[in-house]
């Protein structure tokens, strides 16, 4: 059985460049007697203090243990990966700059009053917006969720505010109502809702507590493929089916959004060159923009300018933080576990010296499991489990239990952040790390601390010697 465990709190804040909390790691480590123990990774996010090549923490870490090989936490880098498309198009940056002013307006008392009392007399599900926010995961996911599920809902309470004109406010509502009731708002909200719903199926699988490198692999490149698979026009018509039927709800004209009657045109002397900078032109001018302009124009248009675009942005920086190089190790233990000994040879050299692995016996070994009819049918990791034992496959054995505790990512370690506001209040806050990071230890892993003897407890309390104070 492979579990996860917090060790402890360290406190590290007089120093924090590498070298020193490199000293605090391993005299923490020699402190709980795991001196002895391999190190066989190290999972941070990519701040250059942890990640440096030469300076880094990772770095000064594999002086002293050279296997402990570094994995730049996979959840960090899908998160940077959505935070750069978003950034990469001007609509789209444009669109959840919207989504936070929508955030701010309704965060007020009066306001959000105004929205929860028009969402219950729709009858649509009470949802809360969030703020957009580039460190919280699943944020954009669920904010586009929740504006869309509540257009409607958002629509009349900013009308509402607008009619009552009660108070200052009226003008930033007026401003969004603008703003909301646009199709380049609309079109962006149903297209994003649609791929951030699967990304986020990824960034769901990269958190779990229970992931593997081998699995969170093959979910990235599934990931990958099926939003490559998306952009074609057949998968457009099914969003642009949902975008008309949202508009003709609510009174929504569908056009291309042009914002400037002005037509702006390129200067003749730069028309034979590639331009890769901004010279004033809408990205949007090509387009025709007579009042007659057809419906499946309009389509084409949000297909090309939209659709494409964005996936096109999303896909690659995909590609980009999870290139083959990056995942050099989570592919040969994808190789490592279907029993192939040449695909995971980078895993095998890496591990072999540490664990005093015979290659050509690992080799026989895994050629005689892969043929084993138990491993041809069903899951194969399971098949693996009951097939591999110590004393029959000694080498896989080993490099198995590598394979399926190798990280991929720092996300439960920071899940034990919240845990220290709830211990360390400020009613609590002169308590000194030692008992900080004791309790912490308690709360956390919770499941072993209700095994714990009360009585054992007590007695060693009472052992521990006359604790009285002598006061005279």
């Amino acid at each position: 059985m492979i579990e996860e465990r917090l060790l402890g709190f360290v406190e590290c804040s007089q120093q924090r460049d590498a070298s020193s909390l490199c000293t605090l790691i391993i005299n923490f480590i020699d402190k709980l007697g795991l001196r002895n123990f391999p190190i066989i990774a190290q999972a941070y996010d990519g701040a250059s203090v942890m990640s440096g090549r030469n300076g880094g923490l990772q770095a000064k870490i594999r002086e002293i243990h050279p296997e402990a090989i570094y994995i730049h936490c996979m959840a960090h880098r899908l998160n940077l990966a959505v935070v750069d498309s978003c950034n990469d198009i001007q609509g789209v940056k444009e669109f959840f700059n919207i989504l936070e002013s929508l955030f701010v307006h309704f965060s007020q008392p009066s306001n959000h009053k105004t929205f929860i009392e028009t969402q219950k007399a729709l009858g649509t599900k009470t949802l809360e917006l969030s703020r957009i926010s580039d460190t919280r995961w699943s944020c954009r996911s669920n904010n586009c969720q929740a504006v869309k599920n509540n257009y409607s809902s958002i629509i009349v309470a900013l009308k509402y505010e607008i009619e009552e004109n009660s108070n200052r406010n009226v003008v930033e509502a007026m401003g969004l109502l603008t703003s909301l009731t646009t199709s380049k708002f609309l079109v962006n909200l149903v297209l994003l809702t649609d791929i951030l719903l699967t990304v986020n199926v990824l960034s769901k699988q990269l958190q779990g507590k229970e992931s593997t490198l081998g699995a969170s692999t093959d979910i990235i490149n599934g990931t990958i493929k099926c939003l490559e698979e998306k952009r074609n026009e057949a998968s457009f018509n099914t969003l642009w089916q949902e975008i008309k039927k949202i508009a003709q709800e609510s009174d929504i004209i569908l056009d291309i959004g042009r914002t400037s009657k002005r037509k702006r045109t390129m200067p003749p002397n730069l028309t034979d060159f590639a331009v890769m900078s901004t010279i004033g032109r809408d990205e949007n001018e090509d387009a025709c923009t007579s009042s007659e302009t057809s419906l499946n124009e309009i389509k084409n248009f949000w297909l090309r300018n939209a659709h494409y675009r964005i996936l096109d942005s999303v896909t690659n920086h995909l590609k980009i933080r999870f290139s083959e190089e990056s995942q050099r190790l989570a592919i040969s233990v994808n190789k490592f576990l279907e029993m192939d000994p040449i695909g995971s040879l980078f895993f095998i050299e890496h591990y072999k010296k540490l664990f005093n692995i015979d290659t050509e016996s690992l080799k026989a070994e895994m050629l005689v499991i892969k043929n084993c009819p138990d491993n041809k049918i069903g899951d194969k990791l399971s098949n693996l489990k009951s097939i591999v034992t110590k004393n029959t496959f000694p080498h896989t054995f080993r490099l198995l239990q590598v394979a399926l505790i190798l990280p991929i990512g720092s996300t439960t370690c920071e899940r034990s952040f919240s845990t220290m506001r709830r211990i360390k209040t400020w009613l609590r806050s002169r308590m000194s790390q030692d008992r900080f990071s004791k309790l912490s230890i308690l709360n956390i892993n919770s499941d072993m601390a209700k095994n714990i003897e009360h009585q054992e407890i007590i007695d060693g309390f009472s052992k521990s010697g006359n604790r009285k104070l002598q006061l005279f």
